[in-house]
């Protein structure tokens, strides 16, 4: 499903700054800034399932470290790899479930999945391209019966899993972990809750859950290797409770959607932040489920539209439906820790995938990393007016734009 086609004119007004492969990309879906344009923060777009190898469409979007992206497409499960943009369908290889929806993907190309008929987790491993269908394991307690797939699963570097298991009301939330092929119940832990639904876990091995069955719904995080359970929600400065459904960071951050919006929880300074309280907090309605947090506190989320809060600049930034720069339609999003946004766009059933990459001016010669062939070509352009090496956007070549790129040395570009 093709929503832009703005070909040689898009590359020519918007080229991509990010790597010379995704500036192919314009001609078959868009690959275009919205520096020029209303968007709080400049973003590049591009839409991966309508490249050449692409499914054509996709939802259920989930984003690694590596800007790798999982999704759903019909009946199938695709892994993109954005290193050289090729797609593998992991559900024509061996030992594949007949059907699955909403996977999560690791830094490691680990798929975790539901099957959508018996509502058991499977776990693809990439190294091996082995499926693993938990169920079958030894201490499974049982698969999930809640309304909601998309929130009740997730899977981390270290290939662990929290799942939900039983009652949609009134289930547990469980931990697998791989390496050991041990199961743990998370919920009923000393200091947590009795029962419990949407689960995240993070790289730190900790998992956060929402209670159920219990009036206001705190929300809940279990450390595993210390065995201690954390009720977010009270903590100084909290809401006090949260609905069910959340996103957790690799640095133990959690967004929780109250009726006034959502709260984002900062660990490193145990302080909440009410997104709607903030200029520029978009009104409409809003969703609790499939939204992203990174790291450093980005967050994307649907209100009516997708929305990225940069955390930094603490503004809103609109992913979709603004005429002529952001695509079209959409609901889903998922978000990286280097700040890069996999979300869909256009009609369900007709989704396409697209990434938003928040630019890399540092990297100048935009071969996707900082390093001396950029610094090289700054004290080149010392003193100059060009627009290449001029990071900061002041106008002018100087010390400024020398002090970022020295910042940013060594750094990937997305």
């Amino acid at each position: 499903m093709k929503l832009y086609n703005f070909a040689s004119a898009c590359r020519s007004a918007h080229p991509c700054l990010i790597r010379s492969t995704a500036v192919t990309a314009l001609s078959i879906g868009c690959c275009f800034s919205g520096a020029a344009s209303a968007l709080a923060i400049p973003l590049d777009f591009v839409n991966i399932t309508d490249m050449p190898l692409g499914p054509g469409s996709g939802t259920t979007p989930s984003i690694n470290d590596n800007n790798d992206v999982a999704f759903r497409s019909g009946s199938d499960i695709y892994f993109y790899n954005r290193s050289d943009d090729s797609f593998l369908n992991i559900m024509t290889l061996p030992g594949a479930p007949t059907s699955a929806w909403a996977p999560r993907l690791n830094a490691g190309g680990d798929i975790l999945m539901i099957d959508n008929a018996t509502r058991d987790p499977w776990l693809y491993l990439a190294d091996t391209q082995a499926f693993i269908d938990l169920a079958t394991l030894p201490g499974y307690p049982g698969n999930t019966q809640a309304n909601d797939l998309n929130a009740v699963f997730d899977l981390n570097d270290a290939r662990q899993v929290s799942f939900h298991s039983g009652d949609n009301n009134f289930g547990d939330v469980y931990l697998y972990e791989h390496a050991t092929g041990a199961f743990t119940r998370v919920t009923g832990q000393p200091g947590g809750a009795f029962s419990g639904r949407s689960n995240k876990i993070n790289d730190l091995g900790q998992v956060a859950y929402g209670s159920v069955g219990i009036t206001g719904a705190p929300v809940f995080v279990y450390d595993i290797a210390s065995q201690i359970t954390t009720n977010i929600s009270s903590l100084p400065g909290g809401p006090g409770s949260g609905l069910g459904a959340l996103s957790f960071s690799d640095s133990g951050g959690v967004a929780m959607f109250l009726n006034v919006g959502p709260v984002l929880y900062d660990a490193s300074a145990a302080s909440f932040l009410n997104l709607a309280s903030l200029p520029g907090y978009p009104a409409g309605n809003a969703s609790v489920d499939y939204n992203g947090l990174s790291a450093s506190g980005d967050y994307t989320f649907w209100h009516t539209e997708i929305y990225y809060f940069d955390t930094e600049t603490q503004t809103f930034t609109q992913l979709t439906n603004v005429p002529g720069v952001t695509p079209a339609g959409g609901s889903l999003s998922s978000i990286n820790n280097n700040g890069v946004a996999a979300f869909t766009a256009g009609f369900f059933g007709a989704e396409d995938i697209f990434l938003a990459i928040p630019p890399c001016p540092a990297d100048i010669n935009s071969d996707g990393v900082v390093n001396t062939a950029d610094l090289g070509a700054l004290i080149g352009a010392f003193g100059t007016t060009s627009s290449a090496a001029d990071i900061n956007g002041d106008g002018i070549v100087d010390t400024a734009d020398l002090g970022l790129l020295i910042a940013d040395f060594g750094q990937a570009c997305p």
